[in-house]
């Protein structure tokens, strides 16, 4: 994850080269950049589960049945 959020970080630097106006130092515009990569990398990753196959064998029927639903509505 970290070298995704790394690579992505580099290639908005790469896009926005040209916004860069030289009012802060190069140093903290790139951390600016590689900071809001984070904030959304976790703010996505907060709205999806990570559950593994085992642990969704392991959930009790009552669970199984409402994530099939929901599933289904979807």
């Amino acid at each position: 994850v970290a070298e995704e959020l790394m690579e992505e970080t580099f290639f908005k630097l790469a896009t926005k080269r040209p916004r860069f106006f030289g009012r802060s130092s190069f140093k903290t515009w790139l951390f600016a950049i590689a900071r809001n990569v984070a904030v959304d990398y976790i703010r996505h990753s907060s709205k999806t589960s990570h559950i593994s196959i085992e642990e969704y064998r392991n959930l009790p029927v009552e669970e199984l049945n409402i994530e099939k639903a929901y599933l289904i509505l979807i």
